[in-house]
């Protein structure tokens, strides 16, 4: 999966590079204001739902972390200390079965990924996307479009607005200081960020299946070990 998302946002952003060149896009007329704001919306929604995958990922992984630590519970020693938190023990000390290893080296590698780094590429779009259009001109395309979008039956979409244009959510605080804004270039370094967590994630997922093999071979021997005693 990650080495296709990687292959698709590689070739996006070749795309938006080689039409690059000295003109700026520039949003004048009333259907790119509508477009506009609509994106800032598929932005938005994009940012929470990555937000909250993550979330529920580390969550899911620390739980069966947890879950796993008390299955190993008796094979602790007396000594150790009892102000240690479990979810701080390397399950991997008391265990070699490969479940155990993959869970542990799981929840490092959903640390050690660019998370924040694709974060602030999606607000950085959303905040120069934001700039481009006049306030004023904002509020006359939201309302057009919201209309258009209580007839086609939107209404999460519809919510994600507010009565002035602006985003609700998570992405209304966002702003930025230029006065300048360069939507290609904003949009290369939102493409950069994808391609740069698909490309971590891929190797990452990949060190993954190595530690987990790993896993594997040391239960069977250890396995054989027993029997042969």
């Amino acid at each position: 999966m990650w080495s296709t998302m990687l292959e698709c946002h590689k070739h996006q952003r070749e795309i938006i590079k080689s039409s690059s060149g000295n003109t700026k896009v520039l949003i004048r007329s009333e259907s790119q204001f509508q477009a506009a704001l609509l994106l800032q919306v598929e932005l938005n929604t994009l940012y929470s739902t990555f937000l909250k995958w993550i979330a529920y990922h580390r969550s899911y992984l620390h739980s069966l972390n947890s879950w796993l630590l008390k299955c190993v519970k008796p094979l602790r020693g007396k000594k150790s200390s009892r102000r240690k938190k479990e979810a701080d023990t390397p399950i991997t000390k008391f265990a070699v079965a490969p479940m155990f290893k993959t869970c542990e080296s799981w929840i490092k590698l959903l640390d050690d990924l660019p998370t924040k780094d694709l974060e602030d590429a999606i607000k950085g779009l959303v905040a120069d996307i934001n700039h481009s259009v006049p306030r004023q001109e904002k509020r006359r395309g939201t309302s057009k479009l919201t209309s258009s979008l209580s007839r086609s039956g939107s209404t999460k979409t519809i919510s994600s607005f507010s009565r002035n244009g602006e985003l609700n959510g998570e992405m209304s605080e966002i702003h930025r200081n230029s006065h300048t804004t360069d939507l290609q270039s904003s949009l290369e370094t939102f493409l950069e960020g994808f391609a740069e967590f698909s490309d971590v994630s891929l190797k990452k997922y990949m060190e993954l299946a190595v530690d987990i093999n790993k896993a594997k071979e040391q239960y069977e021997n250890v396995k054989l070990k027993n029997m042969g005693k």
